[in-house]
């Protein structure tokens, strides 16, 4: 089932303040410490770059050069992230139907910071998104510049680009190949494959300088297939953990915790592996793959164990 919003709220100020005291943590150091899959810690990851400063009491910027390299969450400008929840739901909706009234009224400089306000509001209030039917109609994305304008026109005449981009611990000279822009509420990312990493990476628009044009774009966005076989797997509480890290979805809660799981499976072996996997925490599944699982299982058995004999 989704998440509460405040609880998510909570845990993700617990992960800002948590980092901010363990400058370079691992994700795999996260996981373990928030009870989180890696999937989920870098979907937390994301969403903590999305409100960016908009977290109750913090100020931060991801690294994403750390991030992207390395694997390492480090944080820039971390202040009172741990400051408590302030509004109620409805105290937060006041002051945003507020803010939508005076943006108008307000100048260039006043209005830029709206917002930023309208997401300090919705974190504060507990709330995940902007009221849609409270008559709230707030500009949520940050400014463009001329080298977002600049980047618009690559991604739209398939350029490559080259740039110099400073990150928290270095500066470099980087040759990306332009898949898309996203608007966070700390500014623009750029995501794109950079041939220095050789891998697609995330800058920040707002760390670029010198950007060029540097002929056609050679990587092209990868494009995700929506052919998947599906299965639907009733698991006990333990298993559940399968849903979130192989993109899968609970449609139905079952007793004692478990769950109905439908799962993309893009190959056999895959599937029949994951099956042996969770042997022990699966009540059933569709198609009933479980006869062709244990096959599998015992074929694997005889081989290791005639490795295994002198």
């Amino acid at each position: 089932m989704p998440e509460a919003v405040q609880l998510a709220v909570v845990r993700l100020a617990s992960m800002v303040a948590w980092i901010g005291e363990h400058p370079g943590v691992s994700v795999d150091e996260l996981a373990t410490h928030f009870h989180r899959t890696r999937r989920q810690v870098r979907r937390d990851i994301d969403y903590l770059a999305s409100v960016g400063d908009s977290m109750p009491g913090a100020s931060f910027e991801i690294d994403w050069g750390l991030y992207e390299e390395e694997e390492r969450v480090s944080l820039r400008s971390t202040m009172g992230a741990s400051a408590p929840l302030r509004f109620s739901e409805a105290e937060a909706q006041a002051l945003l139907i507020g803010l939508s009234a005076l943006a108008p009224l307000l100048g260039s400089d006043l209005a830029d910071r709206v917002p930023h306000a309208a997401l300090v509001v919705c974190a504060l209030g507990g709330l995940d998104t902007l009221p849609g039917d409270g008559g709230v109609d707030l500009a949520l994305q940050p400014p463009a510049s001329a080298t977002v304008d600049e980047l618009r026109e690559a991604l739209t005449q398939g350029q490559r680009v080259e740039f110099d981009y400073v990150s928290a611990r270095t500066s470099s000279h980087r040759v990306v190949d332009p898949w898309s822009l996203e608007a966070t509420a700390t500014g623009w990312l750029l995501h794109g494959w950079c041939t220095r990493a050789d891998a697609p990476r995330r800058f920040s628009v707002s760390s670029i300088s010198n950007l060029r044009v540097r002929g056609p774009r050679t990587h092209r966005p990868r494009r995700v297939r929506q052919d998947a076989t599906t299965w639907t797997l009733e698991v006990d509480r333990e298993a559940r953990w399968i849903a979130d890290e192989y993109a899968g979805s609970i449609v139905e809660e079952l007793a004692e915790g478990g769950a109905r799981i439908t799962l993309p499976v893009w190959n056999e072996e895959w599937g029949l592996s994951l099956l042996t996997d969770i042997a022990s925490h699966l009540r059933g599944v569709d198609p009933d793959r479980r006869g062709d699982a244990a096959k599998r299982a015992q074929h694997m058995l005889s081989v290791w164990m005639q490795e295994e004999s002198p």
